[in-house]
């Protein structure tokens, strides 16, 4: 099931895929600025609160992702290098299982 997110809204879905993830279900996911599209595998208690294991299946990379982070689209400059200047990247959309 797709489920959108606006700009900063993207925290409203994560209490559903923590609990895709913890069930053994990758959920994928797409940003906007830039179109880009990315997976979740995993889910942990961090320093900060939960994290996210985010891959980027296109440019090779994973890395853990705090909730804060994921919400605002910080991620996609700090830990993937995704977006060019004027760029402000966010989650827009999770595919979860439909159960």
């Amino acid at each position: 099931m797709l489920e959108a997110a606006a700009r900063g809204q993207a925290g409203r879905h994560l209490d559903a895929v923590a609990a895709a993830l913890a069930r053994g279900v990758d959920v994928p996911f797409g940003v906007s600025e830039p179109a880009h599209w990315m997976l979740m595998t995993a889910v942990r208690a961090g320093a900060e609160g939960r994290e996210f294991l985010v891959s980027d299946p296109g440019g090779g990379r994973t890395a853990w992702v705090t909730e804060k982070d994921l919400v605002s689209g910080a991620f996609c400059a700090r830990q993937f290098f995704l977006n060019k200047p004027g760029e402000r990247p966010y989650v827009d959309c999770f595919f979860l299982p439909t159960d």
